[in-house]
């Protein structure tokens, strides 16, 4: 990839994110896993990873993948489970609406759940102010004290499992003077 074409993404990427809800506003520390299904000679390369939050920009140095074009591999439909996206701690504002990411690629699709910060199962039924996104991710809506602690993500696809783990912790706000 050349610079012209990291600038142009980067430029996209800015006028895109310009416009983010405050479900994501906090500090966080996000994990993202980018994933090349039935590898080919096609994607060998430079590989950069940009990211890309407000107007802050940074880039990776390239990283060089190298595909043995001798060893002819067979592609089949299959592949496992890959959470690709998610936040090992965040901070956000108490009483506002906040999303902790997980997103996944597998095929066939895998099954998605997530565990409260009391390993309970959510569901719509027991928790009424968490919802699994159809991205995968969860969204809990006024959040409060009560609500810190881990939320765990698993993934299920035969017989494989994984997860991922994101400490919540709600800040409060108080202003200068109070």
């Amino acid at each position: 990839m050349n610079r012209n074409r990291i600038q142009e993404l980067t430029s996209r990427a800015q006028k895109t994110s310009s416009h983010i809800s405050t479900e994501w506003e906090g500090l966080s520390q996000i994990t993202s896993t980018y994933v090349i299904d039935c590898v080919r000679v096609e994607d060998q390369g430079l590989k950069y990873c940009v990211s890309v939050s407000k107007n802050v920009v940074a880039q990776s140095t390239p990283t060089v993948l190298l595909v043995n074009s001798t060893k002819a591999t067979e592609c089949n439909s299959e592949s496992q489970p890959t959470i690709t996206l998610h936040a090992s701690w965040r901070f956000a504002l108490n009483e506002n609406t906040v999303i902790l990411p997980c997103r996944v690629v597998g095929h066939p699709a895998p099954y998605l759940f997530w565990l409260d910060n009391s390993s309970k199962i959510i569901s719509p039924t027991t928790h009424a102010r968490h919802t699994v996104l159809p991205s995968g991710d969860l969204q809990i809506t006024d959040l409060n004290w009560p609500d810190m602690g881990e939320y765990t993500c698993k993934v299920q696809s035969g017989y494989t499992e994984k997860s991922i783990s994101t400490f919540l912790y709600p800040v409060l706000f108080t202003s200068k003077g109070k």
